[in-house]
């Protein structure tokens, strides 16, 4: 009977070790993905006003400029790389996570012409304003 309860408590703290290691594990897994989450709100706020701020600069830097083009690297934002596009302001959208933020750039898209299509900010995305047609493309 003695051989029995030895087995018996060995497989009963396996278990309570086996759980206590699971719970610990999933605690720091949820904190993680409540840290990633708020990078990624953070890290796209500040790109989306970046981004806003460079179509600010293009649109009213150079008065006697035709086109304006800008080239802008974006860097990596909690290890996504968003989309961006022009849709009645700077949206930026990050795939796995669905998520989408979008930013007015000060009602200034509602006097410019825009483009439409979505580019991936793995390679440098280059804005261009062209002030004879009013129209700006990101490309």
């Amino acid at each position: 009977m003695k051989a029995q309860s030895q087995i018996i408590q060995f497989i009963l703290f396996f278990a309570i070790g086996l759980t206590f290691l699971t719970i610990v594990g999933n605690v720091f897994r949820f904190q993680s993905d409540i840290i990633k989450s708020d990078i990624l709100d953070a890290g796209s706020n500040v790109t989306s006003k970046y981004l806003s701020a460079i179509v600010i600069k293009s649109v009213d830097g150079c008065h006697s400029c035709d086109n304006i083009s800008t080239r802008i690297q974006l860097n990596t934002i909690a290890g996504y790389n968003p989309d961006v596009r022009l849709n009645n302001g700077i949206l930026l959208s990050i795939e796995p996570e669905n998520k989408l933020y979008q930013v007015s750039a000060h009602n200034l898209f509602n006097s410019i012409t825009y483009s439409t299509s979505k580019v991936l900010s793995v390679k440098p995305i280059t804005l261009t304003y062209d002030k004879t047609k009013n129209n700006l493309v990101v490309q």
